[in-house]
């Protein structure tokens, strides 16, 4: 799912809270609410009480609740990779502000080096591995069946600069 498809599903998901809440807040200040039979789907009852009111609202929120988790993981990671493109470009403009070609030169063949290093270590244990989390939620268990979000806990700054330099031309 890209990014636009994230924020879609995040405001249709919203909408349908934001609906359901309303509904209850209708319910609580009015009593339960009477459908008429043409009106309602045979699953739904005709009236709708606090207490069916409010598990579909919570069954809203969770779903909410995951669509927003996703989109924030997904946005937290652009803004990350963008945070280390700036600063490796702005690293590379100091360091050849201060050292000229010669300087880029070096650190290029440093950078290379430390790459292949990294890259050899990676079948060991190396201390830019990341390790992955599960979300937590107030949800109940069976609202969130099949919707472990994944969370990187440990991802490394540094392993993405240096492979990033390396990278650049």
């Amino acid at each position: 799912m890209d990014k636009a498809e994230c924020e879609i599903t995040l405001a249709e998901s919203a909408v349908s809270f934001v609906r359901e809440f309303e509904l209850l807040v209708e319910i609580i200040i009015d009593g339960p609410i009477q459908f008429s039979r043409e009106r309602i789907a045979s699953a739904i009852p005709s009236q709708k009480t606090f207490r069916f009111q409010l598990e579909a609202r919570d069954k809203a929120w969770c779903h909410y609740l995951r669509r927003f988790v996703t989109w924030k993981l997904k946005d937290a990671k652009l803004l990350e990779e963008d945070l280390v493109l700036d600063k490796q470009k702005l690293l590379k403009g100091k360091l050849q502000l201060l050292s000229g070609n010669a300087g880029l030169k070096h650190m290029e063949r440093a950078l290379t080096e430390m790459r292949s290093k990294f890259i050899g270590d990676k079948k060991s244990v190396s201390p830019f591995k990341s390790s992955t989390g599960q979300i937590s939620s107030s949800c109940p268990p069976h609202s969130l069946e099949g919707s472990s979000l994944p969370i990187s806990v440990g991802t490394s700054y540094l392993a993405k600069v240096v492979n990033g330099l390396a990278a650049m031309p």
